[in-house]
């Protein structure tokens, strides 16, 4: 017995069977990474359809900074375990890192499945919309396309590009037929489709997922383009001036499942949406999330029932997050919650909801599937009931009404647990101070706008303006008082440049350079110092001065928020910003060239290209060259390339001053009651406030700029005259 308790058995004495119950616990990747090459059993168990035909290799880079750990196991991946696994594989899941050095192996002869994650716009662009071998080697073989796009850059010609990489690919892969391209949460990019010829359509797909910019998109899709179209997945920015018509209605009545979601305020919710779903008779999925103003009454179950449900005789599953806001209500009675929801109830759908009113005339609903799978939902007043919500990852929280207290949070963490992103909205400022929320520790991003109820005109808003709190952060760091986003660290200022303009094209004198090397920005800050993405102080909500002008409008029209009125304010602010860095850009172009100031004829000739400090550092930044002189490595022949690079930010810069432009024109005219006297008023107030400063800036920026050419133009001209050593000294070392 004694010798029995002693015994130790070794693992490789398992039962295959056992083992592979054990390896099947853990991570595929992890298995190969670890067990391929170990010895002829682990290998050939780990060899295994089980874990090599489906690899998501994103798993390896969530090892955070550890570089080296990661780039060992991509090696061994792709030197060593992919060659000898790559005939099983038949899924790839790949993001950024993993992905030039993956498919450039390009053998994988069962690969039908590819998901490309956290992809920029470029890179994406370079893979699908180019003569690349992938397309060639896998254009007919791919069948199921996932593209995750994530990006930043506003330019109108990037959202042009996603528009095009969706017909390229669509016309390339002819064998598609699940293609899911997803512009993820914080991407500002959507896809414009209306228009598009019949040709940039792929008749092979059954199922598509993809965000659009408008609702004449989405009805563009459906107007027969798609044949084989059996499931649409779709959220649309906006659903407003909706203009187009389904002609051909083949694939909308052949429709078995649709997705509609948007979380902007809609008023075509019974002129646009409610038409396009009695098409789909035969759906047997659908899914809304909406929020709807302009109605005379609630959308409640009696209504559901009647103008949706009834009208799909296969409906077997229905999700929805509808909110109904600012209802008019003509009837003297008042509907109570239990009132929206039971003729729901009653059919046996689990369903909730709540009202609010404000007073007698004015209200409110929200209501929603109980065991919905949407991954957002709308909280629209501290009413919002008990209830677990185990796939909810993004809540956005409105009220007007009433203040937001420690308690709700308290409720709204315990019933979204998986919570990633939080953002409240509220004009009402807490009664009650808090200074812990013992054991409430959320692992969320956490979002505060304290503005009115009608910010949802454009939710993009909110996601430039909100404060955002470090993941994991306790709910306690979140503050109901506006000025507390200052003290948060929302407001970052701008480094201020330090760094002297002295140094000319030719001379060797040795100064040192502040440049961080890793950073292009680096070397550019004091180039570009004005604009940036934060709300400038003189635009924040507790800055009385905006408060009173915002306040001046809004008494003159009920249906423009001060939210909105900010918005427009930033667009001005941040082309206005723009337009002044352009300015000092072309200041340091035209020293770069020669051509600052005129050459005086009576004056003894020398070169007049003269490379500011900045633009020294720009350049050595750009190759990437560590030194400590000024000009070690400036040559005659950077000056193309100076030139070129220079002309190139200019470009960029008036890219940048369109793009703000058209945000404040398409915010303005989808505002109504939007006059010339208030954009007069808006343009004032940002000009005196925000653009006069950055306009006395400018000015001394570009006096240092000519201060110093004139400087450096006389330092060559009395070097031109051959002064002897005694001279040099006494006149520059002074």
């Amino acid at each position: 017995m004694q010798s029995n308790m002693n015994s130790t058995v070794n693992i490789l004495d398992l039962c295959d069977e056992m083992l592979l119950t054990i390896l099947n616990k853990l991570d595929n990747v992890d298995v190969l990474y670890s067990l391929i090459g170990v010895n002829q059993k682990f290998d050939r168990l780990a060899r295994s359809i089980d874990f090599t035909q489906s690899l998501d290799l994103t798993t390896i880079s969530s090892y955070g900074d550890d570089y080296s750990k990661i780039k060992s196991m991509f090696n061994r991946f792709c030197f060593y375990i992919l060659p000898q696994i790559q005939h099983n594989i038949q899924c790839l899941t790949l993001d950024p890192w993993s992905m030039t050095n993956i498919l450039s192996i390009e053998n994988y002869p069962k690969l039908h499945k590819l998901t490309l994650i956290n992809l920029k716009v470029e890179m994406a662009n370079s893979i699908f919309c180019t003569n690349s071998s992938f397309v060639s080697i896998f254009q007919h073989q791919i069948s199921n396309l996932v593209i995750m796009i994530n990006g930043t850059s506003g330019y109108r010609h990037r959202w042009r590009l996603c528009t095009s990489m969706f017909a390229q690919i669509s016309m390339k892969f002819t064998n598609l037929t699940h293609f899911q391209f997803d512009l993820i949460t914080d991407c500002i990019y959507t896809l414009e489709l209306a228009g598009l010829p019949s040709e940039c359509y792929s008749s092979s797909i059954v199922h598509l997922n993809l965000k659009v910019k408008t609702f004449n998109d989405c009805l563009w899709l459906l107007n027969g383009h798609l044949s084989q179209l059996h499931t649409l997945v779709v959220h649309v920015e906006h659903i407003h001036n909706t203009s187009n018509i389904i002609n051909n209605r083949k694939t909308v009545s052949n429709l078995k499942c649709f997705s509609l979601t948007s979380f902007s305020i809609t008023l075509e919710y019974d002129n646009q949406i409610i038409p396009l779903l009695h098409h789909m008779s035969q759906l047997e999925k659908l899914t809304l999330s909406l929020y709807v103003h302009g109605r005379t009454s609630f959308i409640d179950g009696t209504h559901l029932h009647n103008d949706i449900i009834s009208k799909m005789p296969y409906l077997h599953r229905f999700n929805f997050d509808i909110v109904t806001e600012i209802v008019i209500i003509n009837n003297e009675y008042l509907p109570t919650s239990d009132d929206v929801r039971r003729p729901l109830i009653e059919k046996g759908y689990n369903v909730d909801c709540y009202v609010d009113y404000l007073g007698t005339e004015r209200g409110r609903c929200h209501i929603y599937s109980v065991s919905s799978t949407m991954e957002r939902m709308h909280v629209i007043t501290n009413k919002f009931p008990d209830g677990i919500f185990m796939n909810v990852r993004i809540v956005y929280v409105s009220d007007s009404m009433h203040s937001i207290e420690y308690d709700f949070f308290v409720r709204i963490s315990q019933a979204f647990p998986l919570l990633k992103h939080l953002t409240v909205l509220s004009t009402v400022n807490q009664q009650k101070s808090t200074n812990e929320l013992d054991g409430h520790e959320g692992h969320s991003t956490i979002g505060y706008v304290p503005d009115d109820d009608r910010y949802h005109n454009d939710l993009n808003v909110i996601e430039e303006i909100q404060t955002e709190a470090i993941l994991s952060q306790k709910f306690s760091q979140l503050s109901t008082k506006a000025e507390d986003e200052q003290k948060s660290g929302v407001i970052n200022k701008r480094r201020r440049s330090t760094t002297t303009i002295s140094s000319p094209i030719a001379s060797c004198k040795k100064t040192k350079l502040n440049v961080d090397y890793a950073d292009e920005s680096t070397a550019t800050t004091t180039m570009s110092s004005t604009e940036t993405n934060e709300i400038p102080i003189y635009l924040l909500i507790n800055n009385k001065l905006f408060v009173h002008m915002a306040q001046t409008i809004t008494k003159t029209t009920t249906s423009i928020s001060i939210n909105n009125i900010r918005q427009l304010a930033l667009f001005i602010h941040q082309a206005a910003s723009v337009r002044i860095d352009r300015e000092v850009m072309k200041a340091y172009l035209h020293s770069v060239m020669g051509t600052l100031k005129q050459s005086e004829s009576h004056l003894i000739e020398v070169d007049r290209r003269v490379w500011p400090m900045q633009i020294q550092s720009l350049m050595l930044a750009q190759q990437k060259v560590a030194t400590t002189t000024a000009c070690a490595s400036i040559t005659e022949d950077q000056q193309p390339d100076c030139e070129k690079h220079l002309n190139q930010r200019l470009i960029e810069m008036n890219e940048k001053i369109q793009y703000h432009q058209n945000q404040f024109s398409e915010k303005k005219n989808n505002l109504i009651g939007f006059t010339s006297n208030i954009e007069e008023s808006i343009q004032s107030f940002v000009q005196k406030h925000g653009v006069k400063p950055f306009e006395m800036k400018r000015n001394l920026k570009i006096a240092m700029i000519n201060h110093d050419y004139d400087s450096e133009i006389l330092r060559r001209q009395y070097l031109q005259e051959k002064p002897n050593e005694y001279q040099v000294k006494s006149i520059f070392l002074k």
